[in-house]
């Protein structure tokens, strides 16, 4: 299983399986909520999804940027 660590600093996905437009189950391993950011050009950031404290969530049409808004990291996990 392929993962990639998403932090602060925004991540270009351009390697599979993590590509624009595809899916990812994205998990946040700690015990606080992230927002998760997604931007197409990398400038212009906006939500893309709230992921659990502990948790996952499924994730669907992945965004060419990517970044938590704040905290620590969460992980793209293959699906």
């Amino acid at each position: 299983m392929r993962t990639l660590q998403i932090g602060t600093t925004a991540v270009e996905l351009t390697t599979s399986p993590f590509l624009p437009g595809g899916s990812a189950v994205v998990t946040k391993p700690t015990a606080t909520d992230a927002t998760l950011q997604g931007s197409e050009d990398g400038t212009n950031f906006t939500t893309f999804a709230t992921v659990p404290a502990t948790g996952y969530l499924n994730v669907a049409s992945l965004p060419r940027y990517l970044k938590v808004a704040s905290g620590s990291p969460v992980f793209l996990l293959q699906n």
